[in-house]
């Protein structure tokens, strides 16, 4: 039961009681939680400006899938049918294990990239904007584990750590599909 869960518990209780709406119960624990963590909230923003920069100039700038990000359009498409992908992207590793092909782990991404994708009509736009809610939301997941294990130390580590990550990758690979 995380924090979050139980201050909406909370809420939902002291609604139930007449002690407030629920509204106001669920949003003062947002504002508590934000107000404790406004370092790690400060530095997920100022890290989400380069992908959020490379999101635009992809959609900007006309960028269309082809090659292994046409294959993961393709698969991210079968997400919304009757038969959405249950394996990752099928790997390009020469070593085979007893006539088996190997796969990437996992179809989540497929699965974070499909709704926007839909909603723009399979537009490009839509799975760049898919593809940067990806690394935006790995931003968020780092960047919190890094305070919970190591307090401010940790924040500012896991921070310089992307911050380089993001340097070495360039704008380009921020938000391809594949990656």
């Amino acid at each position: 039961f995380s924090v979050f869960g139980a201050r909406a518990a909370q809420a939902v209780v002291a609604a139930l009681r007449g002690g407030g709406t629920l509204r106001s119960g669920i949003m003062g624990g947002l504002g508590a939680w934000a107000t404790r963590h406004r370092r790690l909230l400060g530095l997920w923003v100022l890290l989400s400006v380069p992908v959020l920069w490379s999101a635009g100039v992809h959609m900007i700038g006309g960028w269309v899938p082809d090659g292994d990000d046409a294959s993961v359009a393709r698969r991210t498409m079968q997400v919304l049918t009757t038969d959405p992908p249950l394996i990752g992207q099928e790997s390009t590793a020469d070593v085979a294990y007893e006539d088996q092909n190997p796969n990437h782990p996992g179809p989540v991404a497929y699965y974070v990239m499909a709704i926007p994708y839909a909603v723009s009509g399979w537009s490009p736009v839509g799975l760049v904007a898919g593809a940067a809610l990806v690394p935006l939301v790995g931003i968020g997941a780092c960047l919190a584990l890094g305070e919970r294990t190591a307090g401010r130390r940790g924040l500012v580590a896991v921070g310089l750590g992307l911050a380089l990550l993001f340097v070495r990758l360039g704008p380009n690979w921020l938000v391809r599909p594949l990656n």
